[in-house]
């Protein structure tokens, strides 16, 4: 299993004090405002697992940017299969797997389709501007985290995250060179500027 979810581009490592417990990382897919950033998530489980599920938190957080509608920016993870959205509720069939993949089918290129009064208007601006601030703000999370240490996604993804997402990245940064843009009345009430030169500088002296 851990084999096939990493080719996915999702890990899971295990608390060495509480196998109850531990951290999954998901890496943002190609194609989308995720591409290449970490994703990471606690998960706690009960000794009732599987016949319980398990609590997930999302952790990657600044504080202020709603990075996806079904993950909060208190860490909240909306899905049915974790009792926090309406749907088909968890069953002793599924296991840790299941919920990451569930998560891994959300992140999509237009996020904004998956809250439920978006779902028919896939097309309007305001769902460009959230995409694109979206994938400002997480790349900006990314370095953010590189450059002040806090990178476990890299040890947890048996040291293969930066190899293979910084060139990514690194790509998605060039290519919005020179077009700053200001918006404002994106979804959620989140409103910026962005500052694309500003972080290729601090991605760039983080790898020197």
């Amino acid at each position: 299993m851990a084999d096939e979810m990493a080719s996915l581009g999702i890990y899971y490592k295990p608390d060495e004090a509480n196998i109850l417990k531990g951290t999954a990382l998901i890496i943002g897919p190609d194609n989308t405002p995720y591409e290449g950033c970490p994703l990471l998530f606690s998960v706690e489980m009960t000794r009732e697992y599987p016949f319980k599920c398990p609590s997930v938190t999302f952790i990657t957080s600044d504080g202020r940017t709603r990075f996806h509608p079904n993950l909060y920016v208190t860490g909240k993870v909306c899905l049915s299969i974790l009792g926090t959205y309406p749907g088909p509720s968890w069953t002793s069939a599924m296991n840790l797997q299941s919920i990451f993949m569930s998560i891994l089918s959300l992140l999509t290129a237009n996020p904004i389709t998956n809250e439920p009064s978006w779902e028919n208007h896939p097309y309007e601006g305001k769902a460009q501007m959230y995409a694109e601030w979206v994938q400002h703000r997480i790349i900006c999370k990314t370095i953010s985290d590189l450059v002040h240490g806090r990178d476990s996604f890299e040890e947890i993804s048996n040291n293969t995250w930066k190899s293979r997402q910084i060139p990514k990245i690194m790509a998605i940064i060039d290519r919005n060179l020179g077009e700053e843009k200001t918006y404002t009345n994106i979804p959620y009430q989140m409103t910026g500027t962005t500052s694309w030169n500003e972080i290729k500088g601090a991605l760039t002296k983080c790898l020197e």
